[in-house]
């Protein structure tokens, strides 16, 4: 067990060994072999920064104001520490957090470089403009390594007419030996330049092939711009509004505790879209002036649509965002009779 906060600097950390209490000399941890691991190869090299200061985890995380166990945290490796709290404990430790931070940003690399540009954008903001920098970078390093290759038939040349001749009239080995070089140089061209031609062909295929996927995601983009922010019926011709389903409902009440419909997270699998809906019951008037506010969230982006109407006897449709990257979840509020109910929300589900 650890010790409370005040306690003895004697810590029990995350891999069960005890760590001594300050001052007294603290071993190096030793850097895990599986160079991929990178939340325990950074937590390690954290635990040796720190073993180099022959500090403590209590004196460490209290120069930043810390508990003890933000320190062991730091060097538990079961996962990323923020680039933030690295930046905190170089300071504590008076050490530069550049060594550290370039294993993280190597382990964001690992775990990003895959993403497409629309995904990119969505991780926060450091990691996606480094993601982005270093996909650049690679892509003028292939750039740059194939535009130093030789030029075309650069040192080679052709037999003249005379050594041809010569040739022909006397075709003895010293006569062929000066035709050789210069047809075997010329054969070297021409391989060179058929490789090069062979490149050109896959760049100009690879070009297409990339303004075909620009062109699909452009179209796949407007296609969601159609849907997205509209209410069902109103988006694609009414096509959201049919094959829907419900994967979440939560009880609407006044602050009576009156019950007085139910909050719905309606789908449509054709449009690969949810919102919310209100329905309300028979406690609820229909020509009172009964007012539905409703919001359809995605957390991801942070992106909301809002939307309101008056209750008419009919459910109140809020307006549509996509759920096929990210979950979607759906609040609404009642005003009704000046009283306002309190916010209800649903659960955040990713259907598509």
């Amino acid at each position: 067990m650890r010790p409370e906060e005040g306690g003895s600097d004697t810590v029990v950390t995350p891999a069960g060994q005890v760590e001594p209490a300050e001052g007294a000399p603290v071993a190096s941890s030793a850097i895990p072999s599986d160079e991929t691991d990178w939340p325990k190869v950074i937590a390690a090299r954290i635990a040796e920064m720190r073993a180099t200061k022959r500090t403590s985890q209590l004196a460490v995380a209290k120069r930043v104001g810390k508990s003890r166990s933000w320190q062991a945290t730091l060097e538990s490796g079961i996962s990323l520490p923020s680039e933030k709290n690295i930046r905190l404990f170089a300071k504590s430790v008076g050490q530069d957090p550049e060594p550290i931070l370039t294993l993280l940003r190597d382990a964001w690399w690992d775990e990003h470089k895959d993403l497409s540009p629309q995904k990119i954008r969505r991780l926060p903001e450091n990691i996606a403009k480094y993601i982005t920098e270093r996909k650049g970078e690679a892509r003028a390093r292939t750039i740059i390594a194939r535009d130093q290759e030789p030029a075309i038939g650069e040192a080679f040349s052709l037999p003249g007419k005379d050594v041809v001749d010569e040739l022909v009239s006397d075709p003895s080995e010293h006569k062929a030996s000066k035709v050789a070089p210069a047809v075997t140089a010329t054969t070297g061209s021409r391989h060179r330049w058929k490789k090069w031609s062979s490149r050109f062909g896959e760049d100009v295929a690879v070009l297409v092939v990339l303004a075909l996927v620009v062109l699909l995601g452009i179209w796949i983009y407007n296609s969601s711009q159609i849907t997205e922010g509209r209410t069902p019926g109103d988006a694609d011709q009414g096509r959201c509004a049919q094959n829907t389903g419900v994967v979440d409902r939560v009880k609407v009440y006044m602050p009576t505790d009156r019950e007085i419909g139910t909050l719905e997270l309606a789908t449509s699998g054709d449009c690969a879209t949810s919102w919310g809906r209100f329905v309300g019951n028979s406690q609820l008037p229909t020509n009172e002036g009964v007012l539905a506010l409703i919001h359809t969230e995605r957390p991801a982006d942070k992106r909301v649509e809002s939307y309101s109407q008056n209750y008419h006897g009919q459910p109140v449709e809020g307006k549509m965002l996509h759920d096929n990257d990210s979950c979607v979840q759906a609040t609404v509020q009642i005003v009704w009779n000046a009283q306002t109910s309190s916010v209800f929300r649903t659960g955040c589900h990713q259907i598509s």
